[in-house]
């Protein structure tokens, strides 16, 4: 959750909004069982429920802030991006485990 309070105060909204990300994928890379956390819901574990309700305010934010810059599109809503985040979530920690951990990130050489 540090890397979602310093973006939502970084004074550059893309940069806050991508370094999350960075932030976001570096963990699943590491740690597979956060992927399984973030995207399960289990209703009955309030500390689980609060994690995703500080996740989903760090997303309205952060995209909101990047809307009134002008870096994203002005529909982007935290719902495309908490999809977006689930689906990638799920790749991140079999890729870094099959390859190596930072192969989530490496660029493609072109052809």
């Amino acid at each position: 959750m540090t890397a979602g309070e310093q973006a939502r105060t970084a004074p550059d909204a893309w940069a806050g909004l991508t370094g999350c990300l960075r932030a976001v994928f570096v963990t699943l890379a590491a740690d597979r069982g956060a992927s399984d956390l973030t995207t399960t819901r289990l209703p009955d574990v309030e500390v689980l429920r609060a994690v995703h309700a500080h996740h989903r305010r760090t997303a309205d934010i952060l995209l909101g802030r990047a809307r009134d810059q002008g870096v994203v599109r002005p529909d982007a809503a935290a719902e495309d991006l908490l999809s977006a985040l689930s689906a990638l979530g799920r790749a991140v920690p079999p890729l870094g485990a099959a390859a190596t951990p930072d192969a989530w990130h490496l660029p493609k050489k072109p052809p």
